[in-house]
């Protein structure tokens, strides 16, 4: 695996993970108007525009093979997953 697309995916899973575990948070746990609500709603914004340019970025990385397989599903022909 390349190191690059391994770093990206790393901190893909880490963003994912930080904004998931916050809205949690703000959903169940923390008590409005907190200054800890604040910068839980702050981490949860930040951490989900990262994920987005990010997820945007690994979509790019693999545009070719993303168009690769979309022609095969198109044309009907069969697609095995590794």
């Amino acid at each position: 695996m390349n190191k690059k697309y391994f770093f990206v995916d790393s901190i893909l899973i880490g963003l994912l993970a930080a904004s998931g575990i916050s809205g949690f948070l703000l959903w169940t746990l923390i008590p409005r108007r907190t200054t800890l609500r604040r910068f839980m709603k702050d981490s949860h914004i930040w951490s989900g525009i990262g994920l987005t340019i990010l997820a945007s970025y690994h979509l790019i990385l693999h545009w070719d093979w993303y168009a690769k397989m979309t022609k095969k599903i198109i044309a009907g022909g069969s697609v095995k997953i590794q």
